[in-house]
């Protein structure tokens, strides 16, 4: 896709964050910039919240036909296997597992 989804929030101090979503054949890659920020952040992780304006923003896309099928597929895959569970340090997963008397 040669066009990239984009949107301006506000985060909890009142900071303008913009988000800029860039689709490949194969990844889905999320930028941002803070306020007053010179450059672009490349490949940050999103939070839930952004994964759920990205889906909600490629569905009406592809409504409207200003994004193409695969595209839709490759958002779709990405937000299926997006990690949403936090990973625990290695030591810690290796310490809960020896706990067990």
């Amino acid at each position: 896709m040669r066009k990239h989804i984009g949107w301006t929030e506000r985060d909890a101090d009142r900071q303008k964050r913009e988000i800029r979503v860039r689709i490949t054949s194969d990844r889905v890659h999320w930028d941002q910039k803070i306020a007053n920020a010179e450059h672009w952040q490349r490949d940050v992780t999103p939070t839930a919240a952004d994964w759920e304006i990205l889906m909600e923003k490629m569905e009406n896309w592809y409504r409207r036909r200003a994004a193409s099928y695969d595209a839709l597929l490759t958002v779709r895959r990405a937000y299926a296997t997006r990690s949403t569970r936090p990973s625990l340090p290695p030591s810690t997963a290796d310490d809960a597992l020896t706990a067990n008397p």
